[in-house]
């Protein structure tokens, strides 16, 4: 009996490791290509063999992963998630021209913890370069990488979803002659941008961004995710204003200070994520960050708060404090105004995340904190708005 090749794909499919898919690939050559383009699809290349993760994607050097796909290009077109562990040594970064070789290229993760600076071969960088511009790449995440080129950053505003975490430019770089370099002509097709790190570094990334050019990098930026804090609230403001026709969706992190956001008319959906100490309650800045929301985001429909508790699991735990005064628009002396200005409110989700929680504190801790939602948002009472759920752990950004 001869299965249909659907259903050979849907049982191939289901196999998660690559030894068992390699054992698959000697049953028969018709299993062959199936077993490849699962092995093949999502790779890890590290830089030193002491680094070498563990994790379930397949996982090469640099240069295997090169000379494998030299040999048998057929291989490199299966690959659409690639993990790249930059080297610390120039001389080994040649081996990035396995860019050049993995054409139908979907996710690339790029993280140089091991580098001191980007110093990138000219035949290696072009491989970079090229890489970005590919149709198919629709997802890029740049990690722990310093002095990185303009052109990089410019680069990278061709593709749909970027998340630039702890990157830093080369403070030597003029950005516009970079752009000019690197296809300046190229229509931006950013629209969904993450930036994470120190807010100083950041600084000339926005600067890119917002250089005056038509047309504009953040022309078509829908979501957008920020950390914002004082050392970035001036060019935080400024991307969220050159945003402000397009962007639908915004997230903040780790607020500590209250903060005012600028007029943004199509934001539909709001997150802000808080941490959490050995204090159980709202932070500080909760209150009057969201007094500004009314005014700031007419047309919100969803807003989702996320409270991360970072306690160590040996520091015994404590209940959500009972003290706490309702939240400024959601209080009961806002009740009508609250209504009539967030007309368009669907939903407020409260989440409770945790870090190192001992699992048999949890329900106490979760039935406390939903008691304290309440209390803080009685303008929602009896709505069908306001929901509790407690979560796992915040899932790392570059698996989002």
């Amino acid at each position: 009996m001869i299965l249909p090749q659907e259903l050979l794909d849907a049982i191939i499919d289901e196999i998660r490791d690559a030894v068992t898919l390699q054992s698959c690939a000697l049953v028969a050559t018709s299993f062959v290509p199936l077993c490849q383009r699962k092995i093949y699809r999502s790779l890890y290349l590290w830089a030193r063999q002491s680094r070498k993760p563990r994790i379930s994607q397949e996982h090469w050097s640099l240069r295997e992963a090169h000379r494998t796909f030299v040999e048998s290009p057929h291989l490199g077109a299966y690959v659409h998630d690639l993990t790249i562990e930059l080297p610390d040594a120039a001389s080994k970064l040649a081996a990035l021209e396995v860019l050049r070789l993995v054409p139908n290229i979907k996710r690339l993760l790029v993280d140089g913890r091991c580098m001191e600076s980007w110093i990138v071969p000219p035949g290696a960088a072009n491989a970079m370069f090229e890489c970005l511009a590919r149709p198919s790449l629709r997802r890029l995440h740049l990690m722990n990488v310093a002095s990185a080129p303009s052109a990089l950053i410019v680069a990278a505003t061709l593709i749909p979803a970027v998340s630039l975490s702890n990157v830093t430019v080369h403070p030597g770089e003029d950005a516009h002659v970079a752009a000019q370099l690197h296809n300046a002509t190229s229509v931006p097709r950013l629209r969904h941008l993450m930036l994470t790190g120190d807010g100083g570094p950041l600084l000339p990334i926005c600067n890119i961004l917002l250089r005056p050019r038509h047309p504009p990098y953040t022309r078509c930026i829908e979501q957008l995710e920020l950390r914002m804090n004082a050392s970035s609230r001036e060019y935080d403001q400024r991307l969220l204003a050159a945003c402000a026709t397009t962007l639908e969706h915004l997230a903040l992190y780790a607020l500590r200070d209250p903060i005012a956001l600028p007029h943004l008319p199509l934001v539909r959906r709001l997150e802000m994520k808080f941490f959490v100490g050995a204090k159980r309650r709202f932070p500080p800045s909760l209150s009057p960050t969201l007094s500004h929301v009314a005014a700031s985001l007419p047309l919100v429909e969803h807003i989702a708060l996320s409270f991360t508790i970072t306690s160590h699991p040996k520091v015994i735990q404590t209940e959500w404090a009972a003290d706490a005064e309702p939240l400024a628009i959601f209080g009961p002396s806002s009740l009508e105004t609250g209504r009539r200005e967030l007309r368009h409110l669907r939903s407020v989700h409260c989440r409770l995340l945790q870090i190192l929680t001992p699992s048999d504190s949890l329900p106490a801790l979760f039935s406390s904190f939903t008691k304290a939602v309440e209390r803080g948002m009685p303008a929602l009472e009896g709505t069908g708005i306001l929901t509790c759920t407690l979560g796992d752990p915040p899932v790392p950004f570059i698996e989002r």
